[in-house]
């Protein structure tokens, strides 16, 4: 059964030192982030401050990622935004893409030109990268885990009178007892990087 999740929102805080000191082609990763209710999805933003490449070195490459478990597609409304150490929106980018197997990152290499930083000291000062998400066609039942029977080992006993076990002993046997595995997953870097310039 699919179903249409909440929009919910995350934010990475990215310190103004930070932000100033990557050089072009610097590569950086969020924190994954999750929503309880919506376990096992995970979202990372993915961003290069200072450009992907010499040609986009004036701009803000930002991009999404999100692999579903298991095989599986999703469509994801979602917006990228950048707001500025006054919490004023610097830029956004509303927009709707399919993640799974073909597809984990979906952004934009030219998200915005890199935002003019007022003089003074960085202190505590920040610019805020985030993302507000609605989640699609998501199948409720991937999120269960995986039931795998493991076989108990009997253990063979010498009866002296040879006869064969009682009905009363068979009862007393142990069932095979049933795990439950979940399995985790991973991001790999190497994602197909897709763009809408």
């Amino acid at each position: 059964m699919s179903t249409t999740m909440e929009p919910f929102v995350f934010e990475w805080k990215m310190p103004l030192s930070k932000y100033k000191e990557c050089k072009v082609k610097e590569r950086l990763w969020s924190i994954a982030y999750t929503t309880p209710q919506y376990l096992p999805l995970k979202f990372y933003l993915r961003l290069f401050p200072h450009g992907d490449d010499e040609e986009n070195s004036e701009f803000i490459s930002y991009f999404l990622f999100c692999e579903p478990p298991n095989g599986q597609t999703i469509t994801l409304n979602y917006n990228l935004y950048i707001q500025d150490e006054n919490a004023r929106r610097i830029a956004e980018s509303p927009w709707e893409g399919e993640f799974g197997v073909k597809h984990q990152t979906w952004g934009k290499r030219r998200f915005c030109r890199r935002p003019i930083i007022s003089a003074g000291a960085d202190g505590d000062r920040y610019i805020t990268f985030g993302c507000t998400v609605e989640v699609k066609n998501f199948n409720l039942e991937i999120l269960k885990p995986k039931k795998v029977i493991i076989p108990s080992v009997p253990v063979e006993e010498e009866e002296d009178d040879g006869e064969e076990k009682s009905v009363a002993e068979k009862s007393t046997e142990k069932e095979p007892e049933v795990f439950c595995i979940e399995e985790e997953e991973s991001v790999t870097e190497d994602g197909e990087e897709n763009n809408a310039d």
